[in-house]
């Protein structure tokens, strides 16, 4: 995002509206954007707080564009890789057959509220999870940046960029899921960001869910008030 001095009068009603304070003061009197900051995710711009039109997109190029396709909404991806934060099918695996018995789908959702996260702290994730064997999901934008998928790493010309938020995805079975508790305690502590650990699974057969006997032999709390899909998407046997 860009800010012309000329046009801006220095209120400051724009700093209001920066998720991760990107937007400062400058020592002219007016409002600058620091560059290395800034995510793209354009709600100062959206917000309609510059009563001037200072604020303006800026034409973005590879690799910052990938700021915005992970941070703005209305930005969508091309043939590099898809935009948003998780794959099409993360909360449709269920109904759409995706998704297997005697498997946990891991989302570990990276950089929310207000921190955002660089591509080198997510990569720090994918490479220590990797050590477990898990299928990283397909249709995932972490997922596309990677070059390969066997190790984990991300391309090195994206790792310094910046995104509001990035949502790594992958299933695993129930028994590793003790082992990966154990990797992320220590590791959350190591980066420069915040996570949320979320699992997913199929119901029983009688409804009742395997999740939580498999969270607790993993030292895994639940929060109860987590989301539930009951999976009303298609009917019984329908494909």
């Amino acid at each position: 995002m860009l800010i012309d001095e000329k046009l801006c009068t220095g209120c400051g009603e724009c700093l209001h509206y920066c998720s991760v304070g990107a937007i400062i003061a400058t020592p002219s009197g007016r409002i600058g954007v620091a560059q290395d900051e800034c995510v793209e995710c354009g709600a100062c711009l959206r917000s309609g707080a510059c009563v001037v039109n200072a604020l303006a997109r800026e034409q973005l190029s590879w690799p910052r564009v990938l700021r915005a396709r992970f941070s703005d909404p209305e930005v969508r991806g091309d043939d590099r890789g898809p935009s948003g934060r998780v794959s099409p099918g993360m909360k449709t695996d269920d109904v759409t057959h995706q998704m297997k018995r005697d498997e946990i789908l891991v989302s570990l959702d990276m950089g929310r509220p207000n921190l955002g996260v660089r591509l080198r702290s997510v990569e720090k994730v994918t490479r220590a999870v990797a050590a477990f064997r898990p299928v990283f999901k397909i249709g995932n934008p972490v997922t596309a940046l990677m070059v390969d998928v066997s190790t984990g790493r991300l391309r090195d010309d994206v790792l310094d960029e910046k995104v509001l938020t990035a949502t790594i995805e992958f299933t695993l079975k129930p028994d590793a899921l003790g082992k990966l508790a154990d990797l992320l305690r220590p590791l959350s502590q190591e980066l420069d960001t915040v996570f949320s650990l979320g699992l997913a699974c199929l119901a029983n057969e009688d409804g009742s869910s395997p999740l939580p006997a498999w969270a607790a032999a993993a030292g895994i709390g639940l929060n109860p008030n987590g989301k539930l899909n009951v999976g009303l998407g298609r009917g019984k046997g329908e494909a």
